[in-house]
């Protein structure tokens, strides 16, 4: 006998219905891959519908979903970078300007890394407020949160990031 009521095919379906473009803008903010966020989507869906009966709150579906969203396309991120660290192994060296296109990709490929290995509580903030595009007051309500709450941790995953990132002189004054 389960404590919590399990979420209904209509629930479900109602959410995905509603959230679907959010979910896409999300993935592709993250992966920058139209195949790997749906693939991401996908995977995301799967696991919220086989594990829907550990959600405690139906009306948090769609938070829920986003949730396991931000992990799964942060895993096939960290799979891309070992997927590539095993090819980058096979290259020669590249021209200047191609290394500098690389450098600028391993930069974003670091940042995502450092935000993947923050907390859940900033990292799904990150995802969420900072880089889905959605206003404040939305972000705040996807994360369950009012928008002060939603501010300090968006102040706290800043301050944990500039921590992390190497110092290079261009973000003194941030």
């Amino acid at each position: 006998m389960s404590l919590f009521t399990p979420i209904t095919v209509e629930q479900f379906e109602k959410m995905l219905h509603e959230q679907l473009p959010f979910l896409r803008r999300m993935s592709m903010r993250i992966l920058r891959n139209a195949q790997d966020a749906d693939d991401a989507i996908q995977n995301a869906l799967v696991k919220g519908w086989t594990r829907r009966f550990f959600l405690r709150t139906p009306e948090r579906l769609g938070s829920w979903i986003s949730r396991i969203l931000v992990n799964e396309c942060y895993n096939l991120l960290r799979k891309r970078k070992r997927d590539r660290t095993d090819c980058m192994e096979e290259l020669p060296d590249l021209p200047t300007q191609e290394q500098a296109a690389h450098d600028d990709t391993a930069e974003l490929s670091q940042m995502e890394a450092e935000i993947a290995s923050l907390p859940e509580i900033y990292r799904q903030t990150v995802q969420i407020a900072l880089l889905s595009g959605l206003d404040a007051t939305t972000a705040a309500r996807k994360l369950g949160v009012n928008t002060n709450a939603l501010y300090q941790r968006i102040h706290t995953a800043k301050q944990l990031l500039r921590k992390k990132m190497p110092h290079d002189g261009r973000n003194e004054n941030q």
